[in-house]
């Protein structure tokens, strides 16, 4: 009888032993799974109407870690509020890396100064990925526009004050900024019109209501080579490899350089594993032959920086557009 007890005791405690170490196994492995990224789908948030270089430049970008990731990475259009309304999605998505917001200067070094109530701050909110890429920028007019050069442009704002129009890519933006201070500095009554994406800005071109576009080349390049617009000025004053058309200074102007940088986040709080891992991944896509095509087709000069170097672009960006808006008194 008591052999028997010590038998039953005895199996008793080996099934014990197997069920924890069981348990255990599948605690280690699920705490593996748990620790896996990405887990789910991702989404990149474009805080621009579709058609853009952001937009274009983040379509691209998701195609490829798609392919890699092996898990579907949307891309997500939420224009308005000068990009808040874009940034603020990404900001209070779960912190997980998953979220991921391709931003312009307009974000994070112009709006914190700009706006008076802004609903959020993009530095603390907000953790740098990558600076995916640099592109300058152009004034375009359509083809039938008599506007032939940049000094035509400026001779008709000169003549026709307020009458002549230009859209900018974003209320309070670099481009809306730039050429804000550089109209008060000539004394040019410029009609200055935010749009929130070159898409929406294109028909009215077309159709007569603007005079002009300013925005980063690759919005717009197409049409310029199909010869329904005309590039009258690069707004960069040293010559361009990617970009055959005269720079502004060209006109006799100063101050017109306006390079746009293409910024990736994700939510504050993430883990630094997961930004790192989709830093470096991004990096990587920036080299394959195809994503080189089309960023040169968009005038777009890949960087592919990680996350401290990113950071400290960002601060940097900040405090120069900080002093920036305190000498023009530019808020919104």
């Amino acid at each position: 009888m008591i052999q028997q007890k010590f038998a039953f005791l005895s199996r008793l405690f080996r099934c014990c032993m197997y069920l924890g170490l069981t348990a255990i196994a599948g605690f280690s492995a699920g705490g593996a799974v748990a620790q896996t990224y990405p887990s789910k789908p991702m989404r990149i948030v474009v805080p621009f109407a579709p058609g853009g270089s952001t937009d274009i430049l983040a379509r691209t970008i998701a195609s490829h870690l798609e392919k890699r990731y092996g898990v579907p990475v949307v891309v997500e259009n939420r224009p308005g509020g000068a990009t808040v309304v874009g940034a603020m999605a990404v900001a209070k998505a779960d912190p997980d890396a998953h979220t991921l917001l391709l931003a312009s200067d307009t974000t994070y070094a112009i709006n914190p100064h700009v706006l008076l109530n802004t609903p959020f701050d993009p530095i603390r909110e907000l953790a740098p990925v990558s600076v995916i890429g640099n592109a300058p920028n152009w004034i375009v007019v359509a083809e039938n526009s008599p506007l032939r050069n940049f000094d035509d442009f400026v001779r008709a704002v000169k003549e026709n004050p307020g009458k002549i129009s230009t859209s900018v890519n974003s209320i309070g933006g670099q481009v809306h900024l730039v050429l804000n201070a550089w109209a008060r500095r000539n004394q040019l009554d410029l009609t200055i019109v935010p749009y929130p994406g070159v898409a929406r800005a294109i028909p009215d071109l077309f159709g007569g209501n603007l005079n002009a576009i300013c925005d980063v080349v690759g919005g717009t390049a197409r049409y310029v080579e199909d010869g329904k617009m005309r590039a009258l000025a690069l707004f960069q004053s040293t010559p361009s490899n990617l970009v055959k058309t005269p720079s502004y200074t060209e006109s006799g102007q100063k101050d017109l350089d306006i390079v746009t940088s293409f910024v990736m986040f994700t939510t504050a709080g993430s883990r630094q594993a997961n930004i790192d891992k989709v830093s470096a991944e991004i990096a990587s896509i920036l080299k394959e032959p195809d994503v080189a095509e089309k960023l040169r087709s968009l005038a777009i000069s890949p960087v592919g920086l990680d996350p401290a170097q990113t950071s400290a672009f960002i601060l940097r960006e900040n405090a120069r557009f900080k002093k920036i808006v305190e000498e023009t008194g530019f808020k919104l």
